[in-house]
């Protein structure tokens, strides 16, 4: 699981990084773009958490936490800003 995990968490940083400026998604919507939906709930929770982490860290390029739901780490907004 954590090398299948980890490729599909370096596809979401990859692919936030080439949205155009201002674009805001969640990590849902970059999985469902790259056509991503064979993965079990635990490896898309960990990306999920995994992707937020390395945002807040400043670690993905131009994104940044726009509506935080501590609800469903899924559901976390981002926004490309540069």
């Amino acid at each position: 699981m954590n090398c299948q995990s980890e490729s599909v968490l370096r596809l979401c940083v990859r692919y936030a990084e080439q949205l155009s400026v201002f674009e805001e998604f969640t990590v849902l919507d970059i999985l469902s773009d790259i056509s991503v939906d064979q993965f079990s709930d635990s490896i898309l929770y960990y990306t999920c958490e995994k992707f937020k982490l390395l945002v807040l860290q400043g670690n993905v390029l131009g994104v940044q936490v726009i509506t935080n739901n501590d609800e469903s780490t899924c559901e976390v907004k981002y926004r490309k800003v540069f």
